[in-house]
């Protein structure tokens, strides 16, 4: 068992995918850790929801309007998973290639709207409707970056999938493998969550250092962001699930109401949460490479 342990240990260390995780995890040399306060993962980004709230709301409103319009368009208003009776006053899809580009368009919205915010948020740009709903090319940027993002997020969901259809193998050995090899699955969101800063220093336009420096800076900082983060993330859900709720037993003869104003409510607040968010990046980059941080 001990040879068939140091072999695999072995191959692992010579298989070019998994070189990244040995040097994240080699010693941290000359690089110094960055501290990151607790209270300033938890608290800074609600502060800066709270303070800049009237741009928010502004920014949020335009984009969850043409959020909600398109899902009608599309034939999935929030009416359409919520009332039976909504074919009657909404037109509703059951189309997947209408599912499909629907949660394109809406997946590009919520880039178009991280970008946005970060710059008038942080990098002072002034608001406009001509300058809010301007594309670039790096509009298209933040979209690969945010669906590389959730890929990454989702591998949980695919390990358990996995491990779920799976054939037992009666050879112990090759079972025990394929578990432990699977079930790392389940850890690759706590590794993505030491790289939220890329986010801010990309949408910054600053130069964003190797994944080895981050990974370094922020040594010592995992339960501070997984704390930071399980707040969020919790009142999120929490606002959320209880809108859904809350629209879904409100009477049948209120579908119109239900169908036009609860979408674009739901998809507003929607991207006013996904703020915090973006906020915690912004403030995993202050800390580790700000003025709170000796960045090399």
């Amino acid at each position: 068992m001990k040879d068939f342990i140091s072999k695999f240990n072995e191959s692992l260390k010579n298989c070019k995918c998994c070189r990244c995780f040995y040097d994240l995890c080699a010693e941290p040399g000359r690089v110094t850790a960055a501290k990151m306060p607790i209270m300033a993962l938890l608290f800074r980004p609600f502060a800066v929801f709270a303070d800049k709230f009237r741009l928010l709301v502004a920014v949020s409103g335009v984009l969850g309007l043409l959020t909600a319009v398109l899902a009608t368009l599309l034939g999935f208003n929030y009416a359409c998973m919520s009332l039976e009776t909504s074919s009657q006053f909404f037109f509703c899809s059951g189309s997947e290639t209408a599912y499909l580009l629907n949660l394109c368009l809406k997946t590009f919205l919520i880039a178009l709207f991280i970008q946005k915010w970060y710059e008038i948020a942080f990098l002072g740009r002034p608001f406009s409707f001509s300058e809010l709903l301007r594309v670039d090319a790096k509009t298209f940027k933040t979209v690969a970056l945010l669906i590389l993002f959730i890929l990454l997020n989702m591998f949980p969901a695919l390990s358990f999938y996995v491990l779920y259809v799976r054939v037992p193998n009666p050879d112990w050995v090759v079972e025990i493998t394929f578990f432990a090899f699977v079930s790392l699955g389940f850890l690759v969101p706590f590794v993505v969550m030491r790289f939220y800063s890329v986010f801010a220093l990309f949408l910054g336009n600053e130069p964003v250092p190797s994944l080895k420096l981050i990974w370094r800076r922020g040594s010592g900082n995992n339960f501070r962001i997984i704390l930071a983060l399980f707040v969020i993330i919790v009142i999120m859900m929490m606002i959320l699930i209880n809108m859904y709720a809350g629209l879904r037993n409100i009477e049948d003869g209120y579908v119109n109401y239900v169908g036009v104003v609860g979408e674009f409510v739901y998809d507003t607040v929607f991207l006013m949460l996904l703020s915090l968010l973006v906020n915690h990046a912004y403030v995993q980059k202050q800390l580790l490479f700000g003025d709170n941080a000796d960045a090399e």
